[in-house]
């Protein structure tokens, strides 16, 4: 049973510098010239770098490729060394690269731009809406535990995530805090639960 959702992270839309595209238009026109023509990397089939991938493609209509890797760090490797075109990566992760000019961001996945990367746009400003994409970290407890517990803990998680120690660590990483409580992270959760569900389900994945 959720306690409440802490933050939500966005992904960034990343491809190695010397690809042509140099933005999503760019992209999606890339993808759309040729079968096969656009690639990208993930962690491994049905991984959250693999969904979002399958969601762009269904919101930009478009079919790329998809190249599974035994994990997230071999995947950014390769996209950073030009083996693989695109990435979608968590902010947090891929930020230093971007930074560092290894890697170019074309758009965040997120309903706002990212206070880390402002000069960035979201997908739905750079023409490909209905592709908001979060990672998120959320605080769960035992089915079955009792209501009184539920709500003290609940009240605990509220009165930590007014600390500035909390909401300065969650901006650095760049995420945004969300809103508390068990009933707001029940509906978030179960709408990811079916976006997902759906996005599986259109696009046949399967994990390995």
């Amino acid at each position: 049973r959720p306690i409440g959702v802490v933050a939500l992270f966005p992904n960034v839309v990343l491809v190695h510098p010397q690809f042509p595209a140099k933005n999503v238009a760019e992209l999606v026109q890339a993808a759309r010239g040729k079968k096969d023509a656009v690639s990208y990397a993930s962690s491994g089939n049905g991984s959250a770098q693999h969904l979002a991938g399958a969601l762009f493609e269904t919101a930009a209509k478009v079919d790329m490729v998809h190249v599974p890797y035994k994990g997230g760090g071999p995947a950014l490797n390769d996209v950073i060394g030009g083996q693989v075109p695109l990435f979608f990566g968590n902010l947090a992760s891929t930020l230093q690269h971007v930074q560092s000019g290894r890697l170019r961001a074309l758009a965040v996945t997120s309903g706002k731009r990212a206070a880390m990367l402002p000069e960035v746009p979201t997908l739905a400003e750079a023409g490909v809406p209905g592709a908001e994409i979060h990672e998120w970290n959320a605080l769960f407890t035992p089915a079955g535990t009792p209501e009184a517990v539920v709500e003290k803990l609940a009240g605990a998680m509220q009165k930590a995530m007014e600390s500035a120690e909390v909401k300065s660590r969650i901006a650095q990483l760049g995420g945004e805090a969300y809103k508390p409580g068990p009933k707001a992270a029940q509906e978030f959760i179960q709408s990811q639960m079916t976006l997902w569900a759906r996005v599986i389900k259109d696009r046949h994945i399967t994990v390995d």
